[in-house]
């Protein structure tokens, strides 16, 4: 059979610089090399950001865990910023049109009849891979997850109905995600698969929790609540620090995984800062509970992981949640309700036939979110 080539345009993906940015990018494209592809990945870098952005070489390759090659070509082009500021429509139109410019001009070397192209996400990569599906005649898709809609504010929802009339078809993280698409009325519902996020089987699966414990230098004797994520308040790691901090038992402890501009505050922190991806396996794997207060997500990576680890799950009560969490495996509550936080943690402490029978679930549940499957399941998509 003919080797299927797609060519996945990403906005970053882990480099010298910054080896764990946008791993998800990462891992569904090697998900997708271990099914038989041929992954090519341009992910453009824009050297007026960053000075050792020029370091970057052109194009690179790297090998997977499963001894495949990938191909990376970082572009060089010119950004003008997407955040939220003055003339942001007007930045965002260029950003996005020195981006498409950088894409074609390594899609060019790389075309042929069974092209796909696959971006992650919107903006610039989705829209880039839209307009240059439609100007090559090539399918063209676009995963969707961001945590929260902003084509209206970057691009306007009229102008972005036709950006996206070029793609073939949209693979949504969540309900949530493919809901506000629709309810923006920029792509049509029928056109638009909903694909949890997933996780890799060979990095992500329960460990002993004594040596998962012993190895990250845990506490052994202490009830150990585990966050994973991005240091700030949309991800609601100082309310969960809160929470921790107001349960009177002190065996009690919270170990938290990321980086950001908040720190956890508590005492009863036994671990802060960031950890390599390949170790997530283990640090979910010592958890009693995974505990993650967010208010918006696409779908997050980081609770698929901890169920796929049969971490009993505490999260948002949220359309983001509703693929991957109910009352098998998790408690859901209000994001911002520190009380109802503290309650559940501490009901999950004093009940372990309670916390083995969400763990359990989570267990069950992540036999249906793997990134094996997700790539089967995109490729049925594409080429079905």
């Amino acid at each position: 059979m003919k080797k299927r080539t797609i060519v996945i345009l990403a906005n970053k993906y882990p480099n010298f610089l910054e080896p764990n940015v946008n791993v998800f990018t990462q891992q569904i494209t090697w998900s997708l090399v271990d099914q038989g592809c041929e992954c090519i990945v341009i992910c453009p870098v824009a050297i007026n950001y960053n000075k050792r952005n020029k370091e970057f070489p052109c194009v690179r390759e790297e090998v997977t865990e499963s001894g495949k090659t990938i191909k990376i070509y970082h572009p060089r082009y010119v950004g003008f910023g997407q955040t939220h500021s003055l003339f942001l429509k007007t930045r965002v139109a260029l950003t996005t049109k020195f981006y498409i410019k950088a894409v074609e001009k390594v899609l060019k070397g790389l075309m042929k009849d069974d092209v796909v192209l696959f971006a992650e996400f919107l903006c610039p990569s989705g829209v880039a891979a839209s307009v240059l599906g439609k100007k090559y005649n090539l399918k063209a898709y676009m995963q969707c997850g961001e945590s929260t809609y902003q084509g209206d504010v970057k691009y306007g929802n009229k102008k972005l109905v036709k950006l996206l009339d070029g793609l073939t078809g949209v693979v949504a993280l969540s309900g949530h995600t493919r809901n506000y698409l629709t309810d923006a009325g920029v792509y049509p519902s029928e056109k638009i698969v909903i694909l949890p996020s997933g996780y890799r089987k060979d990095r992500i699966y329960q460990r002993d929790k004594h040596e998962a414990r012993k190895r990250l230098n845990l506490p052994q004797d202490k009830f150990i609540v585990g966050f994973c994520g991005s240091y700030d308040e949309r991800k609601g790691v100082l309310r969960l620090d809160k929470a921790v901090d107001d349960i009177a038992d002190t065996d009690i402890v919270l170990a938290a995984v990321g980086k950001g501009k908040i720190q956890p505050q508590s005492e009863k922190c036994v671990l802060t800062g960031p950890i390599n991806h390949v170790d997530l396996g283990w640090f979910y794997s010592a958890i009693d509970v995974f505990a993650f207060p967010t208010y918006n997500e696409g779908c997050c990576t980081a609770i698929v992981e901890a169920i796929a680890c049969g971490c009993p799950i505490i999260s948002s009560n949220r359309a983001f949640n509703f693929e991957i969490c109910d009352d098998t495996n998790s408690i859901l509550i209000e994001p911002d309700d520190i009380k109802a936080m503290s309650d559940n943690i501490l009901l999950l402490k004093n009940n372990p036939e309670l916390r083995e029978r969400l763990s359990k679930g989570s267990l069950e549940k992540g036999k249906e979110l793997s990134l094996d499957d997700k790539a089967k399941k995109v490729l049925k998509y594409i080429f079905d």
